[in-house]
């Protein structure tokens, strides 16, 4: 591994603890690692995720809310089949910051606008402006009742794993019981059932995927690749187990129905293509909610008194 690539990875694991103290101060941290069983595919992929509340205010008599959060993402790849270039093309690292800002406009609507910029590459060489991505969404919220909301709006990814930065988003969430829930959008829709105050399952259908640049670029042919690119469509069943009032376990068990990885030249035009075998998908993850502490302690303090 080159220098350059041991300083992110060693950023990496500094962000992961700063995340930690800076949840302990505000309010929400979640980590996740996800894996898709190899079979016989030309590349297996673990991804390890980590995203932390780190700021959260409410402004204009709280009709507005701004939030911060810090995301970073690591993704490891080891190829089983021959690659062009047999070099820093197996560990790839994103950074970024998310700013979101709820208005409630009045009783039935609220928007929210979230901007995502990030830098997304294997780091192998100094920073490309190709390694900067400016992503934002723009949402609108419809709700007579707290039991329904209706989301509809747009996306700009400049890294986007579709092939194509602009994309419509909608979504319907409904409230179906005391104990139920639906959630149908374009990129996940599911149904979750609450077994028990601590216990919830959810069979969900949807897609996850990445777009990382490769900063040396090289040749396939008459192409160039210029990033390396994967998308996921799955099906499955997730546990949510609350083990604690400050601590959340999730587990996804689910079968990858279609993958696709591809290196991409500068219009998102394959340059050359992985076989991907369809597998048992896998993913666990830690939710740590801190802001329950904070709520608890002035009950708490009375009680001692």
């Amino acid at each position: 591994m080159k220098r350059t690539q041991k300083i992110w990875a060693s950023f990496f694991l500094a962000a992961f603890n700063s995340l930690m103290v800076l949840g302990q101060q505000h309010d929400q941290i979640t980590t996740e690692v996800s894996y898709t069983l190899q079979g016989d595919s030309d590349v297996d992929l673990i991804n390890y995720r980590i995203n932390a509340k780190v700021y959260e205010k409410g402004l204009n008599a709280y009709k507005g809310f701004f939030s911060a959060r810090l995301i970073a993402e690591h993704t490891s790849l080891n190829y089983n089949a021959s690659v062009p270039q047999s070099h820093d093309l197996d560990q790839f690292y994103s950074f970024g910051v998310e700013l979101s800002y709820l208005r409630l406009l009045n009783k039935t609507w609220s928007t929210i606008v979230i901007l995502r910029p990030q830098l997304s590459s294997n780091f192998a060489s100094d920073l490309r402006f190709d390694d900067f991505n400016p992503n934002a969404t723009i949402l609108f919220n419809y709700s007579k009742k707290p039991t329904y909301r209706l989301s509809f709006g747009a996306s700009y990814l400049a890294n986007s794993p579709l092939g194509f930065p602009l994309l419509p988003y909608i979504n319907y969430w409904k409230k179906l019981s005391a104990t139920s829930e639906m959630n149908l959008g374009l990129y996940e829709s599911s149904y979750s059932y609450k077994v028990s105050e601590a216990t919830t399952l959810t069979a969900f259908f949807g897609f996850e995927g990445f777009n990382y640049n490769i900063s040396e670029h090289f040749t396939v042919g008459d192409k160039t690749a210029e990033s390396i690119n994967y998308v996921e469509v799955k099906t499955g069943l997730r546990l949510q187990q609350r083990l604690t009032k400050l601590i959340r376990f999730n587990l996804d068990a689910g079968y990858a129905l279609s993958r696709n990885l591809d290196f991409m030249d500068d219009s998102q035009n394959e340059v050359t293509e992985f076989d991907m075998k369809n597998n048992v998908s896998l993913s666990a993850g830690i939710f740590l909610n801190f802001s329950n502490k904070k709520k608890q302690q002035p009950q708490e303090q009375k009680e001692n008194q």
